[in-house]
């Protein structure tokens, strides 16, 4: 005897959340027919489901007719353009169930980001992702000046065209409160125009702040470690910035950045003396995961840094070093390589 529609859904849901499992909870719902126990089953599945990673339950397909449509906390439309009615949707009844928007590449116009901005979608997000939308410094002083989002905890506009100015904007905001990760790899930042960092006012409590990519320079990380938004940051992104010895000397004697956890700086132009700075720092103790791969560090750098107190995972490359030093690394569990 075949197992109803119902019962199949409980077998479903006893299982661990994952995205195979989503697809097939989806795609029951699909072939269920229209009946009060379809009805019953979404409230089942709903309770059921307040566990899952809202990452997990991305929509299949851009249907709010679909009967699995009331279960979707994700929605990703990359690269699409936002007609009238895509916009319509996003910023209608049909979507205030979201958590996370992914809209990277979506080539938004200013009045579509306010609209937006303004709609009860918005006011739910947890996870926004708005990178390639062609942004400048104005549309974060939109983003900014907008209503508060209560519940955004992850905002990421990489990949626009916004400066130094945005960016300070940005970590001033008071209208997003529980933000704290923010991705701003692959922006127009320059080393030299930072100077105003330094007197940024409170704003963001962030706990992971993406900047690579972004032409720092040491120059760059000079300013950057005398801005306040960086106390309490857990992990930080300074990849493909062109961070040499005196960066990476001002990261190692930044006191804000003694919560830090993760420091990702590889592909720069970090030396034996900056790296021994890092090493040496009483204010990388909580320093769990360095990635310094593809820099200039010799043998005694490297062998120094598997000193930090509480670190995990350290990730270089094997090039420069001697085949005494690489074979020592080998050895130690906490030591990744960089494949060229």
């Amino acid at each position: 005897m075949t197992d109803s529609p119902f019962a199949t859904l409980r077998t479903l849901l006893t299982e661990e959340a994952s995205p195979s499992l989503w697809e097939q909870i989806w795609y029951h719902f699909e072939q269920w027919p229209v009946d009060d126990e379809r009805a019953l089953a979404l409230e089942y599945a709903k309770a059921h489901m307040e566990s899952w990673s809202d990452k997990i339950r991305k929509a299949l397909a851009v249907d709010p007719s679909h009967p699995a449509w009331p279960l979707v906390r994700s929605l990703d439309i990359e690269n699409a353009s936002v007609a009238s009615d895509r916009l319509q949707l996003l910023t209608g009844e049909q979507t205030q169930q979201l958590r996370a928007l992914h809209m990277g590449w979506c080539n938004l116009t200013r009045e579509q980001f306010v609209e937006l901005l303004n709609s009860e979608t918005a006011q739910h997000l947890t996870f926004w992702n708005l990178k390639g939308n062609s942004f400048h410094d104005e549309d974060m002083e939109v983003l900014t000046e907008g209503p508060t989002l209560e519940s955004l905890h992850e905002l990421r506009v990489g990949w626009n065209y916004i400066e130094e100015k945005g960016l300070c904007t940005l970590l001033e905001a008071t209208n997003l409160p529980k933000v704290r990760r923010l991705h701003f790899e692959n922006n127009e930042i320059k080393a030299g125009h930072l100077g105003t960092l330094a007197s940024v006012k409170p704003g963001l409590a962030l706990e992971h702040l993406a900047l690579y990519n972004n032409s720092l320079e040491d120059e760059g990380v000079q300013a950057l470690v005398r801005c306040p938004s960086l106390k309490g940051l857990t992990s930080l992104h300074l990849d493909y910035n062109n961070i040499g010895d005196d960066g990476a000397k001002a990261l190692a004697g930044c006191e804000a950045l003694s919560s830090l956890e993760e420091l990702m700086i590889e592909r720069n132009q970090i030396g034996a003396f900056g790296a021994l700075a890092l090493a040496d720092s009483k204010h990388m103790a909580s320093l769990k995961r360095l990635h310094i791969d593809r820099n200039n560090l010799n043998d005694e750098s490297v062998l120094a840094l598997l000193k930090l107190p509480s670190l995990e995972t350290l990730q270089v490359s094997k090039e420069g070093l001697k085949a005494e030093t690489v074979t020592l690394l080998e050895q130690d569990s906490r030591v990744t390589f960089h494949e060229s």
